[in-house]
């Protein structure tokens, strides 16, 4: 049980580091275009659905491969992983602008 809630420790401290020590760069995001300027975008469309084809395959894979290989397990963490950093990463972008221009 332990070692579980060590690997989630681990997948947190994780996505902290990726967010913090990624590549300062300067990305309007602003609530009242976020939706034109960046959701309903052709790059967007295409992640979410590869993130919609992939995520069940692979959790289907994994209940069903799992126990044989670990490549299932370590696919199913990077695709739920991709999400979780984007989201981590913008979340932080849109909390840091709230701050340094006040939340409008």
């Amino acid at each position: 049980r332990w070692v579980q809630l060590v690997g989630v420790a681990g997948v947190c401290a994780g996505i902290v580091l990726v967010v913090y020590y990624a590549p300062v760069t300067y990305i309007p995001i602003e609530s009242a275009t976020i939706w034109e300027d960046w959701l309903f975008t052709p790059q967007a469309g295409g992640y979410l659905l590869a993130y919609a084809v992939l995520a069940p395959l692979c959790l289907g894979a994994s209940q069903r491969w799992g126990d044989k290989t670990v490549v299932v397990y370590l696919t199913t963490c990077a695709v739920i992983a991709s999400l979780t950093i984007v989201s981590a990463k913008v979340f932080s972008t849109l909390l840091a602008s709230g701050i340094e221009n006040g939340f409008e």
